[in-house]
């Protein structure tokens, strides 16, 4: 509606209604009609909204310039997020590395077994943890992201309702 309307009246009883800025919908007092209306979204509306898609288009070019950063490239222009399967993965593929250097050197002296079996468990736990980390940040991450990116496009239906309720 214009904003040049500054009286409006019941259509059920011709009561006067006041003019509430923040409701689309008045209720009459006397006859409990209902009368709605569109906001005026004013130009800061249009500026909202016009921001609020720049806020989602940075935040989007930020999580994929995040997923190329931590992903493993997989050939085909994509990238593989770190996960745990990635973590077990290198913890079974340490274990056996420790036991064939384990039993390589053992065959040489029997005094020398402990010394690939301290070093491998530690390796293969330091590459283990540290890929399980990875993964449950980029899980946390990705969390963070469509949260965020959820609520910006709850916040952008809004603006962009109001501005075409009052078109």
């Amino acid at each position: 509606m214009s904003s040049a309307i500054e009286k409006l009246s019941c259509k059920g009883c011709g009561a006067p209604l006041p003019r509430r800025k923040t409701s689309r919908t008045i209720v009459c007092e006397y006859c409990s009609s209902t009368l709605q209306f569109a906001l005026d979204p004013g130009p800061e509306t249009a500026k909202d909204v016009v921001n609020l898609r720049k806020t989602l288009k940075d935040l989007d070019l930020a999580w994929e310039r995040y997923k190329r950063s931590v992903g493993t490239p997989d050939g085909t222009g994509n990238y593989d997020p770190p996960d745990e399967n990635t973590a077990l993965g290198y913890a079974v593929i340490g274990g056996l590395g420790t036991l064939v250097a384990t039993v390589l050197f053992g065959a040489f002296t029997l005094w020398f077994i402990p010394i690939p079996l301290v070093v491998g468990f530690f390796i293969t736990r330091h590459h283990y943890l540290f890929e399980l980390l990875r993964a449950r940040a980029y899980a946390a991450s990705g969390k963070l992201y469509a949260d965020r990116r959820a609520e910006l496009v709850t916040r952008l239906a809004g603006l962009e309702g109001k501005i075409a309720v009052a078109s």
